[in-house]
């Protein structure tokens, strides 16, 4: 009779992983559904620009290069120095949209 009970009990238990092993993959599923529909870029994801407000700088300090604002860097926690060490520092250029690209161009 304990045989029985234990056999129950592994046939429930198989149940009840089965059902969990389902409901992860549901919800793996809808999370990667979810990332793949945040990443779309409306604009771009290769630096294309139409405007020049389309434009900022690659990275938060002594950037030398321009990319698409959808691209910019989080520049929250950025701690830079002062120095003038590119194009882009202490204001010697800007990010521009040139031929339908975002670059770095000298200001005259």
């Amino acid at each position: 009779m304990k045989k029985e009970g234990l056999k129950f009990r592994f046939i429930y238990n198989k149940k009840v992983l089965f059902a969990i092993l389902i409901l992860i993959l549901i919800l793996g599923g809808i999370v990667f559904l979810i990332n793949k529909n945040n990443s779309k870029n409306p604009i771009n994801k290769d630096n294309k620009c139409v405007a020049d407000s389309d434009c900022v700088k690659d990275s938060c300090c002594h950037a030398s290069s321009c990319v698409s604002i959808n691209l910019k860097p989080d520049c929250s926690k950025a701690i830079c120095t002062m120095s003038c060490e590119s194009i882009l520092d202490c204001g010697a250029g800007k990010c521009s949209c040139v031929e339908n690209k975002c670059k770095a161009v000298a200001i005259n």
